[in-house]
């Protein structure tokens, strides 16, 4: 077994520091970033921030292969610097990670970047099988930095933890988070890029076939990929004889399938290349083949999810890997398999360009969703003159099938693409809303809507109520009615409106008095979810619970129902007081 020496190891940091400079600054970044998360939580730092770091590293690995290449002055200084300009453009101006677009894009993002670190040195022709030893040797490098890293800071942590047990000494959980922080942000990514294959030992065209990837390909991979194609054809008869339409769940089982199929060949791509083994000669050049009819079964899938459901952001990501399916089972068949790195630049590049710009995924996901709201809220008729209509008290009544559509649409589009989408509904502002505030004021019923109701009534009906100084009785009543008056006589009206009551007296022009309801009503909900209780349980509260006192009044509270229909909204159902006033 070989050794490693201290100057070995030097010379590889060494040979890192020249090859990766440019990752290993935005590494020591993100290192950085996290030491800060941790130590300092005060301390505000975005996660956008984050979110550059990290692209931009991952960024700078394919580029770090392109400044191998001769190239002049300028042309590397061109290519070191426009990448941080977009990243920091795309992670200070565009990226909201508030929003699930913007986390899909991330990843997404920083998968294409993984992919082209692969084959960007090997865009030239006659290049697979460096390409195949490049990969091979990456791949697995990748999975024993994971280990090493985890047994590192496995064995630090016991290290640490021993001297709290044996010593007596109280350790901070900070330092088991600033080691794994030392462990996977900046020892896994050093010793990954010290072993990546240097420019020279690239392009080496000897392969080797090494007894671990003969046996994961021929004697597992391929077996079951066998299986897996034998039940899948057996469900596309079933399909055709009951002439039924597919299960939508098909379409996962055929990307894993062509995902599976790809992979396979890859790994076996050794034995092609040296024409060792017939069947794996047969599985190259016929697999694409075998799929194309399970495609079509997928495309069927697709589009029956896409009828039922609509379009989202996941249907229309496996509807571009099935179009992707088509294209490069038919470059394969037609080039006889000899060329799987294009498999990696096909992918990487509709990842690409189906992730950003106006064509992204996101966008036309955005704008059907808009489109088939705008249209339910029409047939619905709660749109007039193009603003949403308050039927929060359920004046208009809206189908029970509509209004699923509705919920479910309104909160996706909220979720990936925040409330933008509805402030032209709105005449006021609506960024303290969430999307249960807007399906609220559409008057839609759903069972999942997080409860809002709240229930409140003395408990002890031997409640005595102080009511010196005081020289009217008003009683308030308003039972199973969404009206505003609760009381109304010659002398006086009492109208609740939105958690404010309004008394008025009849010879004074104007409101004579105003007591709002609002930090009481909250009180009842909050209690009511701390205590886990269901709409049909009786909350009991005291009689001081139950009474506001003012200048010139007491109010007390006998009963009162009602329902947050937004955060600054309530209907109340029932109401039952009595108000004094002097």
């Amino acid at each position: 077994m070989k050794k490693l020496s201290i100057p070995e190891l030097s010379s590889k940091l060494l040979l890192v520091l020249q090859r990766f400079h440019l990752v290993l600054i935005f590494v020591l970044g993100i290192a950085i970033f996290s030491f800060s998360k941790i130590n300092f939580p005060k301390q505000k730092l975005e996660d956008e921030l984050l979110a550059f770091l990290i692209l931009t590293a991952l960024l700078y690995i394919p580029i770090s292969f392109l400044l191998e290449k001769n190239l002049n002055k300028i042309q590397r200084s061109f290519i070191a610097v426009i990448p941080v300009a977009i990243t920091g453009y795309y992670s200070f101006i565009l990226l909201n990670l508030d929003l699930q677009i913007y986390q899909y894009q991330v990843f997404i993002l920083g998968f294409v970047f993984v992919l082209f670190s692969f084959v960007v040195p090997f865009l030239k022709k006659e290049a697979d099988i460096p390409f195949w030893n490049f990969t091979k040797v990456n791949v697995t490098q990748t999975i024993i930095t994971i280990l090493f890293a985890g047994l590192l800071f496995a064995g630090l942590s016991l290290a640490i933890y021993s001297l709290d047990v044996l010593f007596k000494i109280d350790i901070n959980n900070k330092v088991y988070q600033n080691l794994s922080v030392f462990c996977y942000v900046i020892f896994a990514p050093v010793y990954f890029l010290s072993n990546v294959p240097t420019k020279d030992e690239m392009y080496k065209q000897d392969i080797t076939f090494d007894k671990f990837f003969r046996i994961l390909g021929l004697y597992i991979f391929l077996p079951i990929l066998t299986l897996y194609s034998f039940i899948l054809y057996v469900y596309l008869l079933q399909i055709i004889i009951k002439w039924e339409l597919p299960n939508g769940w098909v379409s996962t089982l055929v990307s894993i399938l062509g995902i599976g199929g790809f992979l396979c060949m890859f790994i076996l791509f050794p034995l092609r290349s040296k024409n060792e083994n017939k069947f794996v000669n047969i599985l190259s050049k016929y697999f694409p083949i075998l799929l194309m009819p399970l495609l079509m079964l997928m495309s069927i899938g697709i589009f029956r999810r896409l009828g039922d459901y609509g379009l989202t952001i996941n249907r229309c990501l496996v509807l571009i890997l099935n179009v992707w399916f088509y294209g490069i089972s038919i470059y394969l068949f037609v080039s006889k398999s000899k060329h799987l790195k294009w498999i990696v630049i096909s992918f990487a590049t509709v990842a690409l360009f189906s992730s950003v710009g106006p064509w992204s995924v996101f966008n036309i996901t955005k704008r059907t969703m808009v489109n088939e709201i705008d249209r339910l809220l029409n047939e619905a008729k709660l749109l007039k003159d193009g603003k949403i209509i308050d039927n929060s008290k359920f004046t208009i009544a809206v189908d029970t099938l509509t209004s699923k559509r509705l919920v479910e649409d309104i909160k996706y589009t909220v979720n990936n693409y925040g409330k933008s989408s509805f402030e032209p509904y709105f005449k006021t502002s609506i960024k303290s809303w969430d999307a249960w505030d807007i399906i609220d004021i559409l008057g839609i019923e759903n069972k999942d809507q997080p409860e809002k109701y709240f229930r409140a009534f003395i408990g002890n009906k031997d409640n005595v109520i102080d009511i010196a100084m005081f020289s009217k009785l008003v009683e308030l009543e308003n039972l199973n009615s969404r009206k505003d008056t609760l009381f109304t006589s010659k002398e006086l009206n009492v109208l609740l409106k939105n958690q404010v009551l309004y008394v008025h007296k009849n010879s004074v022009k104007g409101v004579f008095l105003t007591i709002r309801l609002v930090d009481k009503f909250k009180m009842f909900r909050q209690l009511q979810s701390a205590n886990n209780q269901l709409q049909s349980q009786i909350n009991n509260y005291t009689l001081e619970d139950m009474t506001m006192n003012g200048a010139t009044y007491k109010l007390v509270i006998s009963s009162v129902n009602g329902n947050f229909v937004r955060n600054d909204s309530v209907v109340v159902t029932d109401f039952k007081a009595k108000l004094f006033l002097k």
